[in-house]
């Protein structure tokens, strides 16, 4: 299983928490491509687990602090 911010940013607005299964279908149903499918569907297949967001799916997720810049940052 291998993730990106863009693969992530497909599955930013499924409808978290949400099973395998729930993803699944979310994925299904917005057309993603085939890497999101192979992704979701490595996960194991306990039908109780949630996944509260992609930091479930991507241990290593950075944090917005971590890739975006503050407001600080760039002022003059």
């Amino acid at each position: 299983m291998y993730w990106t911010f863009e693969l992530a940013d497909y599955i930013n607005e499924a409808p978290w928490p949400a099973t395998k299964k729930v993803l699944l279908d979310f994925c299904h149903r917005e057309g993603v491509p085939i890497e999101v499918l192979d992704n979701i569907s490595e996960l194991p297949d306990d039908e109780e687990t949630l996944y509260m967001g992609i930091q479930d799916l991507w241990a290593d997720y950075p944090k917005r602090s971590e890739y975006l810049h503050h407001e600080e940052d760039e002022k003059d």
